[in-house]
């Protein structure tokens, strides 16, 4: 099990209602050897640092799983107990450096995130990789001292990316995150080299006077969510809707709650040792996107070179989506029927942009401004598209 998945499960049996302590020892069973019962009694008064604000559940717990990993007994004698205090009290330093107390009264007192722009974009938990973040904040750094020193005349900067896998690979990280957080001060960043999704988001941008996302838009919402989440409690059908997805670009602050710096599932798998922790495909900003109005929309040059492009409206909408990346369930209108006839048959990438409102007035005069005749829109059933059979 890698540390990541142990956190979540940890996370996951907190948010259940068990105390810290036992959320801890549960992740742990592989090493304990101990039942989820079990677990759960051992650790029943670790709650509340000892029920008297005292010692950390937490810490307490790891205390039970580093003794029973590496125990004291009489058979191994002083050398046991000598290694058990070594690596309790280090833990116990890390733990420290890390939160700065160990009582759970202080640590309480110390819950509130308000303090640093960082606390806010990802919270108690969503932190991760705390060891990244020099890199990251080296690379953000580089990127806005590059634009400054680039800009010349220019006013305005944008930035696509070759995200994946020449990045991480050389830096050790997903750029993901440095992205999201550009895009949140009003730099466009688009993933993979994507130059007309970067303008794209600049135009959104514009038009909106808020951060917008970029994201992968050929993923479909699998039946059993749509029937358990969607049927009936929202008015669109089955290929109405899709899942907006990609790896970790989206802001922080159009996110839910839950977000976090994880890792790209896929890259670790392709590109790293199977069974192995993530290494250099940490950096990602995962988490569901928070429900909002938005418009959807792009600006694409085609093999021709003429200007095309496409606005649909639509909602991000509150169902869970039970997967991974910064991810949302979309519901537009005739998407099934726009996905076919305008984004495949005209040939567009799959990268859609994504303006967090109803902007489909404003962006049609802005595309009509710039001279593009070809504006797609997710037309009604009572109005076929040029290659729909009208006999179907």
């Amino acid at each position: 099990m890698t540390k990541l998945e142990r956190c979540q499960r940890a996370k996951e049996f907190h948010e259940k209602g068990l105390n810290c302590g036992q959320a801890v020892l549960l992740a742990f069973t592989d090493v304990t050897v101990l039942t989820e019962q079990q677990s759960m009694a051992v650790a029943s008064g670790f709650g509340g640092g000892l029920r008297c604000g005292g010692v950390c559940g937490v810490v307490n717990a790891a205390a039970v799983v580093l003794g029973t990993a590496y125990p004291a007994t009489l058979e191994n004698g002083p050398d046991g107990k000598k290694r058990s205090t070594q690596l309790t009290q280090d833990f116990q330093r890390r733990f420290t450096e890390r939160f700065r107390k160990l009582d759970c009264h202080d640590l309480l007192a110390e819950k509130d995130i308000e303090g640093t722009p960082a606390a806010q974009e990802l919270g108690v938990t969503g932190n991760n990789y705390p060891e990244l973040l020099p890199r990251m904040a080296q690379f953000e750094l580089t990127l806005l001292d590059w634009a400054e020193n680039h800009r010349g005349a220019r006013k305005y900067v944008a930035f696509a990316d070759k995200c994946w896998p020449a990045f991480p690979e050389a830096f050790g990280f997903e750029p993901c995150y440095v992205n999201s957080r550009l895009v949140s001060r009003g730099i466009p960043v688009s993933c993979e080299v994507d130059i007309y999704g970067a303008l794209s988001e600049y135009i959104g941008m514009c038009a909106s006077g808020d951060t917008v996302t970029l994201l992968d838009i050929n993923n479909s919402v699998p039946q059993y969510i749509y029937d358990e989440d969607i049927a009936g409690k929202f008015d669109y059908s089955l290929t109405d809707t899709f899942m907006g997805f990609h790896c970790g670009n989206t802001p922080a602050c159009k996110m839910c709650n839950d977000r976090a710096v994880k890792y790209q599932l896929i890259q670790h798998r392709l590109l790293e040792p199977a069974g192995s922790d993530p290494d250099f495909t940490r950096g990602t900003l995962e988490g569901d996107i928070a429900p909002s109005d938005i418009t959807f929309y792009r600006l694409q040059c085609d093999s021709e070179g003429n200007l095309r492009s496409y606005i649909a409206e639509g909602e991000i909408l509150p169902v869970a989506t039970r997967s991974f990346g910064g991810i949302a369930v979309f519901g537009i209108h005739e998407m099934g029927r726009f996905y076919r006839h305008v984004l495949v048959q005209k040939r567009y990438p799959h990268h859609g942009a994504v303006a967090f409102g109803h902007y489909g007035k404003i962006l049609f005069e802005v595309l009509k401004f710039l001279g593009i005749q070809d504006i797609a829109y997710n037309q009604p059933k009572s109005l076929p598209y040029p290659t729909e059979n009208p006999f179907a």
